[in-house]
Formats: structure tokens, sequence, C-alpha cells
């Protein structure tokens, strides 16, 4: 087409009339603005204004409205038409339909402006060739001043920005490229950038196109997450600060009703007065297991707690689990079928600990029965390498709409309105160990019918060695010694101190004296060179860890045995304690036996040397020696309180022993020497004293071990220990607590 100078049209030819759609008669002679859009009104007067001026222009892309109103856009190339003298004298102009690709470029367009991340292209110098609207909010800048800039000069780190787009151009593409952008008010924004090269047609890179991930709220988030982490930590840490300072709290009283309660038992009683001193013993034991149940959830929960998973026979467990539990079962009158289906599977688990919860299932089977009836353990194979054991019971049941509450803590679905004993804990108990150990734990019921609670855990081979007949032979344990002749008790709790002096009053021939305060301790260790020191951590003036020091500093106490005596016992203070010269350390309540065995023997933990050897013949190979077991009938009926003595006494020693077993397995699996030799010299002077003879040596054997710093096959060795004080419970139960009308022998663990 051809325009004057002014813009009207003087031609106009078939191209352009397929383009904007009117003929020649129609549109000549009118102004070329009939074709422009209304939203550029003043753009050909800028065009006509600047070839007027000697210029032209080359493919300009226009939007142009044709005769029925729709809109194109096309290339225009406009050239001045000048006379033979050189004056303009009209105007021709060229147009091509771009529409299509106008279109595809305004969506293209409209993508990269929907994203919310900063994009930018980049030249191979550097230099920002287009950005979006997303590149002006961050920056502060407008498109214009940001097109042509260098891309780096808008981080705080400029060197940083430029490797990144050198590397996107070496390598072809960079992941996650961290930089922070500057705004113009100085603001920081935290961004990941991903970038690769662009193509044409031909292969050849035209730039870098990147995007800007903003993480500033990501990081932020994951600030507010470790510092919640942090807390959390730093809550389970006062959590655990605070049980132990509970359980020092509730153990020290504890420590008077079970320690009078046990005295009190070895007086002549009628049978009212018997009858009181059970009850009070009973629910002190009680509230011990609590304190435990709630110590053991708590280690569990704060990762505390190791286990050493291995490859367990299930047969096993139930067995060494349905001998525990068969007691209950008959005083109540109830059946228990051992594994009438399966059982030879070995599962991954912690030996010590899924015989735990398979007792309290099988307990809870048994208490929550009806007399006359029955119990069933079976084994089931389930999908995905896994085994189930299934406890099922014909008792009460639970209604449906209960079963959700079974595995809270404390949570005992109105029992505890019962006579049916228990904590509420143990079911929760048991769910966090299995979780612990990779399982699952869960419970079906019917009301009026029964329940079956199951525990499902992974398969696994059975053991190249299982442990069997692990214990060397038995030797005769070492008399009792009274070369104790001074014993200094360091304690500011009058309860504790009465009690004491009640147990003290058995050992006539040594002299007790008491120090309330710590300072003064020092002073009368100095002055009565006793033979033995108890004492306690807690005390008014200092604390019982500085009187240690004290002691040891000292040349005159350097080498006193010290026995402490606390209630908030944990792995990592009697470590501390033991290096820093510490004996023994024996925790509240008292095991009356046990302190005055240390007592004994200065708390040294040294057996006397003469050693009184065996006759021949009378070792025999059964669990208890028959030579310990007849002084121990001589000893009760020696002291005042006759045979109930010496069963209280036995009921002491298995729940003490049962205790310290369970941190011997936690002191092996933490790999701790110190506290396995403490645990198991402590365990062995007090087996050999009840003629539990395997149970001794076999104790002895792993203190050499842990002596020699070598824990070699010694969880073998306590996996079979716990097996040998299995049948040496049963065996000192028949011989001293059955058919005494006490109840003792129908006494597992106290769960829901």
């Amino acid at each position: 087409m051809a325009k004057t100078p002014d813009g009207i049209i003087i031609s106009w030819n078939h191209g352009a009339e397929v383009i904007y759609g009117y003929s020649a008669d129609e549109i000549i002679g009118k102004p070329v603005s009939v074709l422009t859009h209304p939203d550029r009104p003043k753009e050909m007067d800028e065009i006509l204004h600047h070839i007027r001026g000697g210029g032209r222009v080359a493919h300009y892309e226009a939007l142009r409205v044709c005769k029925d109103g729709s809109e194109i856009w096309v290339s225009i190339t406009v050239s001045p038409i000048l006379d033979s003298a050189g004056n303009l004298i009209g105007v021709s102009s060229t147009a091509r339909d771009v529409t299509a690709k106008a279109q595809a470029s305004q969506y293209a367009r409209s993508l990269i402006e929907a994203s919310l991340d900063p994009l930018v292209t980049i030249s191979a110098e550097g230099k920002i060739t287009d950005v979006n609207e997303a590149s002006v909010k961050v920056t502060g800048f407008p498109r214009e001043k940001l097109i042509g800039a260098d891309f780096s000069d808008y981080f705080t780190d400029p060197d940083q920005a430029r490797l990144g787009y050198q590397q996107a151009f070496s390598e072809g593409s960079v992941t996650d490229y961290p930089l922070t952008i500057r705004h113009k008010d100085g603001r920081l924004t935290e961004v990941l950038y991903n970038a690769s090269v662009y193509k044409d047609s031909r292969g050849a890179v035209l730039g870098v196109f990147a995007a800007a991930r903003d993480v500033t709220e990501r990081q932020e988030a994951e600030t507010e997450l470790e510092l919640a982490r942090l807390e959390a930590d730093r809550a389970n840490h006062a959590k655990s600060d605070f049980l132990s300072r509970m359980s020092h709290e509730l153990r020290t009283p504890l420590n008077a009703v079970l320690g009078f309660g046990q005295l009190l038992e070895l007086d002549e009683l009628n049978t009212a007065q018997r009858d009181s001193v059970e009850h009070i013993t009973k629910a002190g034991r009680h509230l011990l297991g609590l304190i435990n149940e709630v110590l053991d959830i708590s280690r569990v929960e704060s990762g505390e707690l190791r286990l050493s998973l291995e490859s367990v026979s299930l047969r096993d467990v139930v067995g060494a689990a349905v001998g525990m539990v068969r007691p209950l079962a008959a005083a109540r009158v109830v059946r228990i079928d051992d594994l009438v289906a399966g059982g030879e599977e070995y599962v991954r688990a912690d030996l010590q600990r899924l015989k735990q919860v398979v007792v309290n299932l099988l307990a809870n089977a048994v208490k929550y029965n009806r007399e006359g009836g029955e119990v069933s353990v079976v084994c089931e194979a389930v999908s995905d390498g896994r085994v189930r054991l299934v406890v099922a019971d014909t008792g009460i049941g639970i209604a449906e709409c209960d079963l959700a509450r079974l595995f809270l803590p404390f949570e005992r679905l109105g029992a505890e309105q019962s006579d049916v004993e228990g904590t509420g804990l143990g079911l929760t108990l048991a769910k966090h160990l299995v979780k612990a150990m990779g399982g699952e734990v869960g419970a079906t019921s019917q009301a009026g019918v029964g329940s079956s609670f199951w525990v499902e855990l992974p398969l696994t081979d059975a053991p190249r060695e299982r442990p069997a007949d692990l214990l060397p032979l038995p030797v005769a344990p070492a008399p009792i010694s009274a070369r104790a002749r001074t014993v200094l008790y360091v304690e500011d709790n009058l309860s504790n101190v009465k009690l004491v002096e009640r147990i003290m009053a058995r050992r006539p021939e040594i002299t007790l004296v008491v120090a309330m305060q710590g300072r003064l301790a020092l002073d009368l260790a100095r002055e009565h060179q006793p033979s033995l020191i108890l004492l306690d951590l807690h005390l008014p003036d200092v604390s019982g860890e500085e009187v240690l020091q004290g002691l040891r500093a000292d040349p005159r106490t350097s080498a006193t045995p010290v026995v402490v005596l606390s209630a908030d016992a944990t792995p990592g203070q009697v470590q501390r304690l033991r290096a820093q010269g510490a004996t023994d350390y024996l925790t509240k309540p008292f095991d009356i036996p046990r302190l005055l065995a240390l007592i004994d023997v200065d708390g040294s933990g040294e057996q006397p040397s003469t050693a009184r050897e065996i006759p021949s013949g009378t070792a025999g190979s059964g669990p208890l020696d028959p030579m310990i077991v007849a002084s121990l009938h001589d000893l009760g009926r020696d002291v005042e309180a006759g045979n109930a003595g010496m069963r209280d006494a036995v009921t002491t020693f298995i729940d003490n022993s049962e205790s310290l077993f369970a941190d011997l397995r936690v002191a092996v699996l933490d790999g701790d020497i110190a506290d396995v030799e403490r645990i198991a010299h402590s365990l062995a002077g007090s087996a050999a004293s009840f003629g539990a003879r395997n149970v001794a040596e076999g104790c002895r054997e792993v203190d050499a071990r842990a002596r020699a710093s070598d824990l070699g096959g010694v969880p073998m060795l306590v996996a079979g220990l716990d097996d040998a004080f299995t049948v040496a419970r049963a065996a000192l139960r028949a011989e001293f607590l059955e058919g005494a009308d006490r109840g003792i022998a129908a006494a597992p663990p106290e769960d829901v």
C-alpha cells in the first residue's frame, strides 16, 4: 500500500485486501488511521513523523483492525517515496500477517508472567535480556531498568551469582543454586535458582533461562522446626530430670514404708497385724512397680532405652513367659495352652524385652479371665515376612468402643473399680517396646466372649548357635563375714536414719555413727576411721558427690569403701559416681539383705578369702545349693521373726534380682563395662547367699569378663542367666514361699 506524506491511502493491492478485508474502492482516499487500533491512536502519526525525518521502519509489529472489526498483528516495513529531486512525495508500506506468531508469543509471555517465581533470561555476557513481573517485585526495579543490566548486580554475593550462570552455560544447567536477592530497599530474599540454556532451531545456544524459588519461608520454617526440635529435646531432658527427681521424692518415703514393713514382718505378729503389714508392703511394691514402668516408658520415648536386636525363638520366649505366669493362672483356676499352633519361627527382637511384653499379655489374659477360663497362645504367619503372636482369652472381653483406649497410659477401662490389680501402664509400655523393635501391637475383642492381643514382628533366620548350657560349673559361695566394726551413715532424713538403726540392730558387734550433714561426715570419717561409709546424695549443706570427692582426696579416707545410697539412680549418674570413687550404689527402697551383705563385706564387693568347701556329693545338679538352703532354714529359725522373716528375705532377693537383671541387660547393651562389673558382682554375691549357684557362677563369669574389659559373648551369657534365674526363682518359691498362705508365688508383674 502507498500513502501520502500525511497518511491518505493512495494505493491498495490484492495482498492488502486479503489481510484487512477492504477492497481498493472502499479504502483508497481514506486516512490510514482507519486501520489503527484504538488503544494506539498516535502510533501511525509517530511512524509518519519518523519517515518525514528521513528514517525508515523495518519489521515493526503492530496491532491493526480489519474491516469486520477483528484484530490482527502485522509486521510492517515503511519506506519513503521520493521524487527525482529527493523530496518526500509519499510513503510505501508492506505488511505481513504475524497474528499466529504474536498469539504464541503472548501465550508464552502470559505463562511467564503467571509464574510466582522470578524468571529471567541471561545472555552469554551475563546481561539480563528479559524478566517477568515477579523479578520486578523481588528486586524493586522496573523491567526497563533490569533488561540490559548485569545479572549479578542484584545479589548480595555478585561473584557467586556470576559463577552460577557461568556454570549453567558450561554444563547446560544448574539445580538448587543458592543465592540471596537484594531488594533496592535493602530487603533480602533467600532463593534457589534452577537454570538451563535455551537454543534456536539450529541448536545454537541463545542464553540461559533461570527460575528462582523463594525459600525464605521454607528456611524460616526449617529454623522454627529446628528450634522446636531443640525445645522438644530440652523438654525431654527436663522431663527426664523431673522423673529422676520425682523418683527420688517418691522413693525416699517409699523406702521408709517398705523398709519398716520388712522389719515388722521379721517380728512376732498376730494374724491381723501380719495381714496389715502385708497390705503395706504389697502396696509399696505396687507403687515401686509403677515408678519403674513410668521411667521405662520415658526412656523408650526419649530413645534412651537401647535394645539388643537378635534372632529370638518364639517358642523359647513363650515357654519362659508361660512358666512365669503359671502360678497366677493356677491361683485363678485358668488353664494356659502353650503354643497350640506355630512357634518354630524366629523373630528379630530384644529377648528380654519381648519376654516382658509376652508376660504382660499373658498376665492380663489370666487376670481378666473367668474362673475355669482358658488362655491360648498361637503363632500365625502374615504377609511381608512377618509373624504374629496371638494371646487369646475367654474372659470378660472389651466393648468395641473402648478398644481405641486400650494402649493409653493409666487407662484401665473401668477395671480400677474391680479387685484386679494393675497400674494402667503395662500395655502402653508393651506398645512402645514392640514399636521400638520394628513391630506392631493390636487387639480384637468381644464383650462377654473374650479378647485376643497380638504382637507382630519381622521374621529372621535361626541363630547359628543357640544360648544353651553356657554357664560354668558351680562353686561354693563364700560365707558372710562380719569384718566391719564401724559404719558411718551420712543421711539427713530421720526416717531413713531410724530404718538403718533398726537394720543395724541385727549387727550388734558393729557401731553405727550418723552424720546428718556432709561437712560433719568428713570430720567424723577422719575421726572414727569407719570400715564402711553409707552416703546419701541429697544433703542440706553440700552434695553427696562433694562429700565423696572430699573422702577420696584425704589420704586418711581415700581407701575407705563408700556405698552411695540414693533414690534417683540413672546409668549416667552411677557411671559418674563410680568414676569419682564410689565402691557401690544402692537404690532406695533398701534391699535389707543386700545392705547387710554390703556391710558384712565392708562394701568392697570382695568376698572373704576363707571359702568353705562343699563336701563331696552335696552339690548335686539342681538349681539350689542344698547346704545353703539348709543354712537359710536354720537362719530363719534363729531370727526373731522366725520363718516369716526368711520368706520376706527370699521375696526381697527375688524382687531385687529381677531389677538388677534388668539393669544388667541395659548395661550390657550400653557397653558400660563398669556397670556390668558392678551389677554382676552384686548379683553374684546375693545369688550365692541364697543358694542360686548357677546364677551366682554365671554372674561371676560376667564379672570376670567385665574386669578384663571383654564383653564379647556377654549378651548370650546374660540370656542364659535369665533362664537360670527363672528356674532358681521357682525353686526358691517352692522351698520358702509356697504353702505359706501369703500369695507371693502368684504375683506376676502388675499391668493392665
